[in-house]
């Protein structure tokens, strides 16, 4: 698919990104020496919990299958993952490792924006994303709104978002929610929600079935729910994953934010921790973090929303309710097909697998994004509707994690793009009611 057709768009997002885009280029200022990376064999759920959350380890991914990927932070984390018996050495050396790509992003990132008219061949920085919506919104001024902030990060950031409808404000129709960048190292989601709105846009004028959608609903896309965890990643820690936050422990900065929202906030045993020095900290209480203040916030003053795409990586799955129980949720025959029709979509466009599964079935985790928009909590200010929740974890499944090499930005939104298509049509004409 031809990238960025609009000349005119191409040339106000060079002009513009060249006169607001202040950082600098990619640089990391800690050490990975010693820490090595292990394909684990998981026994059980409660073992994948005590993973997830240990001080010492950092989960990459868990599969359908039950192997997980699994970095050690230090000696207690390796001696920890060789003690079960069922963990082998994946990456030996992950400084060592991680240095060929860092160097093709360094150099890629000190060059000029203009050697290339295609946005989509590489990752960008927080400000040029910022950029990016600004441009969008200043070229298609009926059909695309931003919203420059709605609320501030720790770090006092800007949480943009973007509103992509042809119908006129104020409005009734159905909303649908996309969410993208609450883990920091997760580049390749800001970059597919980027693509999906660029395309929506560009398609109103040229494909009916994005018309038809645009005609009948809104799109809102919130670009990062963790802006300083993403500047940070860029600066500083290229493998960080949680916000910015300043713990007690002076040594342990940051809360994940997907563990922070009022879903069965801090259950035990349900995939989050207390220890500020874990990759699953939950925070001091459930929206204890403005990122998520403001998340919520939004969710309730744009009611109805309909359902709810959270973009993550990496694995390829398409992640349903509940995260924290094997009970069926209301509606699971209908959030189930849907979820396995999605990856049959997502499979026609490049043949890749996403497996559509409950959350639950890889490990527990409460107090997540999707699990919350599906909630009661959220349901009882969404105007008589239940919003459907799903998370989906975008490419690959494990050859290279979260540094995605840029050239899978397009396929990935591509595919992403489909699924999304067939998944807003959906539940247009079968909202999910409530109570």
């Amino acid at each position: 698919m031809a990238m960025l057709k609009s000349l005119a768009f191409a040339c106000a997002l060079l002009a513009l990104v060249a006169t607001v885009a202040t950082a600098s280029p990619y640089k990391r200022t800690v050490s990975y020496a010693g820490q090595k990376v292990f394909h684990c064999q998981v026994g059980g759920r409660a073992e994948a919990v005590r993973l997830s959350t240990s001080p010492d380890l950092d989960v990459w991914s868990v599969a359908a299958n039950g192997s997980a990927t699994v970095r050690t932070l230090n000696v207690l984390g390796e001696a920890e993952l060789r003690a079960t018996g069922r963990c082998d050495v994946a990456i030996r050396d992950l400084e060592a490792w991680i240095g060929p790509h860092e160097a093709a992003l360094k150099r890629r990132s000190s060059g000029t924006l203009n050697q290339t008219l295609d946005w989509f061949d590489d990752y960008h920085p927080y400000e040029d994303i910022v950029g990016f919506y600004t441009a969008l919104a200043a070229e298609h001024p009926g059909l695309v709104k931003l919203t420059p902030s709605i609320g501030q990060s720790i770090e006092l950031r800007p949480m943009p978002a973007v509103r992509i409808s042809a119908v006129s404000e104020p409005s009734t129709v159905p909303r649908i929610l996309l969410t993208c960048q609450i883990h920091a190292r997760e580049w390749v989601s800001s970059s597919t929600c980027m693509y999906i709105a660029e395309r929506l846009a560009q398609g109103f004028v040229s494909d009916e079935r994005v018309r038809t959608i645009l005609d009948n609903a809104e799109v809102h896309i919130v670009p990062f729910v963790n802006p300083d965890g993403y500047a940070f990643s860029w600066t500083n820690d290229r493998l960080w994953r949680k916000n910015r936050r300043q713990n007690s422990n002076p040594n342990c900065d940051g809360v994940d934010l997907n563990r922070n929202f009022n879903i069965r906030w801090a259950e035990p045993g349900g995939g989050s921790s207390g220890n500020p020095c874990s990759e699953t900290y939950h925070g001091l209480g459930a929206e204890s973090e403005p990122e998520i203040e403001h998340l919520v916030n939004y969710f309730r003053k744009e009611a109805p929303i309909v359902a709810g795409i959270d973009y993550h990586s990496y694995s390829q799955l398409i992640l349903r309710p509940w995260g924290f129980t094997l009970d069926p949720p209301p509606h699971e025959a209908q959030l189930k097909a849907i979820g396995d029709q999605m990856s049959e979509v997502i499979r026609s466009v490049h043949g890749m697998e996403y497996v559509s599964q409950p959350g639950m079935d890889l490990y527990p985790t409460v107090g997540t994004s999707s699990d919350w928009y599906f909630s009661d909590d959220a349901s009882e200010t969404n105007k008589g509707h239940r919003c459907a929740g799903y998370t989906i974890e975008l490419r690959d499944t494990g050859r290279y994690g979260f540094i995605l090499p840029p050239n899978q930005i397009i396929p990935t939104g591509e595919e992403n793009l489909e699924g999304l298509l067939f998944f807003i049509e959906q539940f247009l004409n079968n909202p999910l009611p409530f109570p």
